[in-house]
């Protein structure tokens, strides 16, 4: 308890940037304040040992309560550190949304999203049988058949998705993950010359009408059942 707050009352100036400074698409930047910030709490994940290393070599000579007494007097002044800390994140987080919209004219008006080409991006939340997709997707064909075009505000992506200019979709620097302490990769499978993703199915087999069944999708989500554990065409 007292390291984890302690860790969190150091860590507060990253969330402080966060909140005031860095917008979503400075990815690198982001990069660089997360590995500080976790170069810093690195330091503090087994620091408990060396307190309680610490507190039993005194309580071996006898002398334990030096280490308590102290810990009681003063873990009440971090506790109302970090309250005061959780007031101004709170209000300056405040003030720098609003020095925000005020210099950029507020929040920007929602817009339609197309690809490299053109093509208009449908928000898709079924598999065009009548099957519910859930998380939706999207894609240049109107699988559900509502005509509902993806906007920049949808609730999917942190704007619309990016395409190069072969209108090959790749992440988004925004959609990026800046917030882990460890880099993560997304594999990729060839499906007969289409990439595809390896998936499970959940444990109601609701893709593959099989548990837990495992196979190939074209979309990075495994929303969508392509290919069966073989890569055959479904």
């Amino acid at each position: 308890m007292l390291i984890s707050d302690i860790e969190n009352l150091i860590t507060s100036g990253y969330t402080l940037a966060k909140e005031m400074f860095l917008t979503p698409d400075m990815y690198y930047l982001n990069k660089a304040a997360n590995a500080l910030k976790c170069a810093v709490t690195s330091g503090f994940v087994n620091m408990w040992y060396l307190l309680g290393a610490g507190y039993y070599a005194l309580d071996f000579a006898g002398q334990g309560a030096l280490m308590e007494d102290n810990i009681n007097a003063y873990y009440p002044m971090l506790c109302s550190c970090l309250i005061e800390v959780d007031n101004l994140l709170s209000m300056l987080g405040g003030q720098a949304s609003s020095l925000l919209a005020m210099f950029t004219g507020g929040a920007a008006e929602a817009t339609d999203c197309v690809n490299t080409s053109g093509s208009v991006i449908y928000k898709v939340c079924t598999d065009g049988s009548g099957n519910v997709i859930d998380p939706c997707t999207y894609g240049t064909t109107d699988t559900d058949g509502t005509t509902l075009q993806l906007t920049s505000d949808n609730d999917l992506l942190n704007g619309c998705p990016c395409y190069d200019a072969n209108d090959v979709e790749y992440t988004c620097p925004e959609d990026m993950d800046t917030t882990s302490c460890f880099e993560s990769a997304v594999v990729v499978a060839d499906c007969g010359g289409n990439e595809c993703y390896p998936c499970t199915d959940d444990s109601s087999g609701t893709l593959t009408g099989t548990a837990n069944a495992s196979f190939f999708s074209s979309a990075d989500d495994c929303s969508t059942y392509d290919y069966d554990a073989d890569k055959t065409a479904q």
